[in-house]
């Protein structure tokens, strides 16, 4: 609150009374501001309460945060473990495998590098009447680029800056060994064989091959087998042993490389410990707001607020609870099991010792206790993900039709096409046009036309269906897909039998139930409709049904976390604007700002009241300042006589 000026003086600037205005009129607004100050009591209490609120809110956030460190990415992850590192590197992302690799690496890919012999200047018209010709390979396959200077005289430079201008994935530099030694340099951009050149030069140039270009040879667990080696174009190999990136390092074809793919735990355990400490951060501070202090003989600011005692009590239910929808039989149901246990505090403590043992023999145990997980029985049902409807259980899932792509196809079998045939596909209200030619068979059709539609980007594709029918199909399933094909030749032999009006394919969505109750279809995904499993997504792969009422096809087993639960329970919780702490927040907003408005609506009142005062007091005291004149006269008056 800012202090309300005192005006003094009267009508000319001064005061000759025997008041002493000022001094007055300070004395009664001061009086009149014991509000302000009670206003300004609550506002200090009210930021305490705000400033204690979004401290709390900031550690709530910061638990959900690390339990969906935990959730995402903890049990997913992968380690990759080499006994040397010696000869590469490796990573494993989560589609890896766990296993086990013994690799060689019996050479590194090489870029190719040439040189010229050496010159006495960079830019010496040393080269005249010839040309530089870059081939493929020393076949001269294909030719790359040429240089003429024929015409004219170049220096190293010169055509090192024409041999880059070609725009060749080759980089050409001149080097200087010392002195009166410049040499023309050319290094493939790439390595491996397939990136290799070979370059026609005069003889003045001296052109000679440095470094061979060369692909990286390895061997995955056939150290003994000198033939089945493993060959790739770049030192970084991701496409070997799936999900996995090696980095080649050395190469020495006697030494055994082990690479071990498993599950990163030491990840795992960080992230849990890490929730951990984020649990504790949140009841440390709770616990210090409901403490009573005795030297200040209070306790915080939080204590009776009910908001802030529903998250400590959320908190702890929820950490002490089982996980819902697990067998009776299963060992792991709470966070307790596995190690991670609550003291008399109401803070975590982990038995490093319980954890790492579940976490080694029943990774997926550990992972239910934190997560809501899926698992379905059968290889053609995939859990995709739930809502806030789905009651953890098992689910007995039948299909009663599965998805189908959209397809269109000819009539006839195609054995050799006699004439040219242009093929018009329509998709998405587009249409593409593809022409065949003579003498093509199906699977000649068939690749002409995937390779457009790649090159158009259009998710459509051609197959051979029978003994030779052409069929075009959409990549999606579902009943949104449709596709039409016609072509400008009538159907006939010779022909793709396909004729010259438009014929139409339609894709189905998958029909089932899921537990007995009803499902919806979209494509291969089936979501619970009704019941117990509503909500509950499964992806679906069944390409054909067999029974004439549906196909059982096992159960999904679903199951709902504690980790998972904790975690949405704090995201509501913290969940700006409407989540519990942030309407709790914005009700203190509410109040700060009412007595803000007070207190301007009271300062407002008290300097009107005061220029009111100043004017009365100073009219006053320029009354009692003639009196007093009009006595000292009459006093003078009667003392003369």
């Amino acid at each position: 609150m800012s202090d309300i000026g005192i005006l003094s003086g009267g009508a000319s600037g001064s005061v000759t009374g025997q008041l002493d205005v000022q001094w007055i009129v300070e004395q009664l607004i001061k009086a009149k501001q014991q509000p302000i100050k009670d206003l300004e009591t609550y506002e200090t209490f009210y930021k305490a309460k705000k400033e204690a609120f979004q401290e709390l809110n900031t550690r709530v956030s910061a638990l959900e945060s690390a339990l969906y460190n935990v959730n995402t990415s903890g049990f997913d992850a992968k380690g990759a473990t080499l006994n040397t590192g010696d000869y590469l590197a490796a990573s494993a992302s989560t589609s890896a495998s766990t296993g086990l690799y013994s690799i060689i690496v019996q050479q590194l890919a090489a870029a190719q590098s040439d040189a010229s012999t050496g010159f006495t200047g960079p830019d010496d018209p040393l080269l005249a009447d010839n040309t530089f010709k870059i081939w493929t390979d020393a076949s001269k396959t294909t030719l790359l680029g040429e240089i003429d200077y024929s015409t004219g005289t170049l220096g190293l430079n010169g055509l090192k800056n024409a041999i880059n201008d070609l725009g060749l994935e080759i980089d050409a530099t001149v080097i200087r060994y010392g002195a009166n030694d410049y040499r023309l340099q050319l290094t493939a951009g790439e390595t491996g064989t397939d990136n290799g050149f070979f370059v026609e030069a005069e003889a003045a140039l001296g052109w000679s091959n440095k470094i061979a270009a060369a692909d990286a040879r390895i061997y995955v667990n056939n150290p003994d087998d000198n033939i089945n080696y493993i060959t790739r174009s770049s030192n970084t190999i991701t496409d070997v042993i799936p999900g996995v990136t090696l980095d080649l390092k050395q190469a020495d074809d006697t030494k055994i490389t082990t690479l071990t793919i498993g599950s990163d735990s030491a990840g795992l355990k960080e992230n849990i410990h890490s929730f951990a400490d984020a649990y504790n951060s949140v009841m440390d501070y709770l616990n210090t707001q409901f403490t009573f202090d005795e030297e200040k003989q209070r306790a915080g600011v939080l204590s009776g607020e009910s908001a802030a005692l529903k998250v400590k009590n959320d908190l702890l239910t929820i950490a002490t609870s089982r996980v819902q929808g697990v067998d009776t039989s299963e060992k792991y149901k709470s966070l307790s099991v596995i190690g991670v246990e609550l003291n008399r505090q109401g803070q975590l403590e982990i038995d490093g010792k319980k954890l790492d043992d579940a976490i080694a023999n029943n990774l997926d145990a550990v992972k239910r206790i934190f997560k809501d997980v899926g698992v379905a029985g059968n290889s053609e049902i995939t859990y995709v993900g739930k809502s806030d409807d789905t009651a953890a259980g098992r689910y007995a899932v039948k299909i009663t039709q599965a998805a189908k792509q959209a397809a269109a196809a000819g009539s006839t079998d195609i054995e050799t096409l006699t004439g040219a045939e242009t093929l018009t596909i329509w998709y998405k209200n587009n249409e593409y046009q593809v022409t065949l030619d003579s003498g093509w068979n199906s699977s000649r059709a068939a690749s002409e036309i995937n390779s457009a539609m790649d090159e158009e980007g259009v998710p459509v594709f051609a197959r051979v269906s029978g003994a030779g029918k052409l069929e075009i199909v959409t990549d999606e399933y579902g009943s949104s897909q449709a596709v039409k094909v016609k072509s400008d030749q009538a159907a006939g032999a010779g022909t793709t039998g396909i004729g010259t009006t438009y014929i139409e394919g339609a894709g189905l969505d998958v029909a089932g139930t899921i537990g007995g109750n009803a499902a919806s279809g979209s494509g291969r995904t089936l979501t619970g409709t009704a019941g117990d499993s509503k909500g509950l997504v499964l992806y679906i792969t069944t390409t054909s049904i067999v029974g004439g009422g549906g196909d059982d096809k096992g159960e999904v087993y679903f199951t709902r976390g504690v980790g998972e639960a904790l975690r949405d329970r704090m995201y509501e919780i913290s969940f700006p604007y409407t989540g519990l702490l942030a309407r709790n927040i914005g009700s203190f907003d509410d109040q700060l700002e009412n007595i803000a408005n007070k207190i301007t609506g009271i300062n407002r009142q008290l300097l009107s009241e005061q220029e009111i005062l100043i004017a009365q007091f100073t009219r006053a005291n320029e009354a009692l300042a003639q009196m007093t004149y009009l006595l000292s006269t009459i006093t003078n008056n009667f003392a003369k006589s």
